[in-house]
C-alpha cells in the first residue's frame, strides 16, 4: 500500500518555505501538516506520511501535545496487542499557526527590547 506524503504537497512546502528563519522545528510543522490533512492518526501513520523516524516523531508529538496543540486517545485494542493511540489536532490548523505567530512575535519584541538596552549601555561606554 503506497502513502501519500506530505512533501508531494503544495501547500506544505508553502507552510514551511519560511520555517527554518521563523525558527519553526520543521519536524513539528510535518506532524501537524499531517494530521490536519488526515484528521486523525496513529504514529506509524505519522511517520510515514511526514517521512520521518519514529524518535523524531515520538520528540514532535511530545512537544505539541505540551503546547497543547495535539491531544490523542487510545482505540479499544485489538484482542492481541497494544492499544492503538490515535492522535488529533486540538485546535485547526489556522489557530495552531496563530498561537505560533503571537509566540513569535513575542520573541520579537523581546529581542527588540534586549537590542535597544544593548545599544543604550554601549553608547553610555
Amino acid at each position: 500500500m503506497e502513502y501519500f506524503r506530505i512533501d508531494d504537497d503544495e501547500k506544505y512546502h508553502l507552510i514551511t518555505k519560511n520555517a527554518d528563519i521563523l525558527a519553526l522545528k520543521i519536524n513539528q510543522i510535518k506532524v501537524i501538516y499531517s494530521i490536519h490533512l488526515k484528521k486523525a492518526l496513529t504514529q506509524r501513520e505519522i511517520e510515514r506520511i511526514a517521512d520521518l523516524r519514529q524518535p523524531e516523531v515520538s520528540v514532535a508529538l511530545n512537544e505539541l501535545r505540551k503546547n497543547g496543540f495535539v491531544e490523542y486517545h487510545s482505540d479499544i485494542p485489538s484482542p492481541k496487542g497494544r492499544p492503538v493511540i490515535i492522535y488529533t489536532l486540538k485546535k485547526p490548523i489556522s489557530e495552531i499557526f496563530m498561537d505560533i505567530k503571537k509566540q513569535k512575535e513575542t520573541e520579537i519584541r523581546l529581542i527588540k527590547l534586549a537590542l535597544d538596552e544593548l545599544t543604550e549601555t554601549m553608547e553610555n561606554i
